[in-house]
């Protein structure tokens, strides 16, 4: 019983994404996408690598929508400045699991209730969610109420 216990354990250890890969182990596709780490890929801990190694594998699974949307979100992110990215970290990682779940929940609905909407009305409401991410200097306003 040990020694199969000991065998699963080795075998689930070997398939893990934290085995730490080297950049030269990753397939192509990982490494055009990490392509910005590169340098720096070896040097990264293992549970880092794991989580980017989930990420690139999400991407993939990805429609070219979807992947254009997270990408505007990330150089919304990028383009913040230093103390609010850092502040929007800080405020993620203090989140207790149920807080991020009803953030996700959240999100969910709001992205249900676009869906519902007639083509006009979503865009309206895409033009209003942008011009509140893009207001300048008085980040802190709520946005506007929607409609429905």
């Amino acid at each position: 019983m040990k020694q199969i216990l000991m065998w699963a354990l080795l075998v689930a250890w070997c398939n893990s994404a934290a085995w730490a890969q080297s950049w030269s182990e990753l397939t192509d596709a990982q490494r055009e996408l990490l392509a910005p780490l590169e340098k720096s890929w070896d040097e990264l801990p293992a549970p880092r690598r794991e989580r980017l190694l989930q990420g690139s594998a999400r991407w993939e699974s990805l429609n070219p929508e979807q992947r254009e949307r997270l990408q505007k979100t990330v150089r919304r992110f990028r383009d913040m400045p230093p103390e609010q990215r850092e502040a929007m970290r800080q405020r993620f990682e203090n989140m207790s699991p149920e807080e991020r779940q009803q953030m996700r929940e959240r999100r969910k609905h709001r992205a249900e209730r676009l869906r519902n909407m007639s083509p006009e009305e979503r865009q309206r409401a895409i033009d209003r969610r942008e011009r509140f991410r893009n207001r300048g200097p008085n980040k802190q306003q709520a946005p506007p109420p929607e409609p429905g």
